[in-house]
Order: structure tokens, then sequence, then C-alpha cells
């Protein structure tokens, strides 16, 4: 793979944590507010 399809993956695995770190504050909200 070059540079720019290795970024594209990078960037995806990225959205997709933050996307997962989303719903779990919103499943469980007092875990962000104890942080």
């Amino acid at each position: 793979m070059n540079l720019y399809n290795n970024s594209a993956v990078l960037l995806e695995r990225a959205l997709s944590l933050r996307t997962i770190q989303i719903e779990l504050r919103t499943a469980f909200p007092r875990l962000d507010s104890a942080s």
C-alpha cells in the first residue's frame, strides 16, 4: 500500500474509535462525568 492508502486506513480507524467513544459516552454518561 502507498502512503495515501495507509493514511486513509488510519483515518478510518480513528473515526471508528471516535464513534465508539461517543456511543459509550451516550450509553454510560456517568463515566464521562466521573473522568
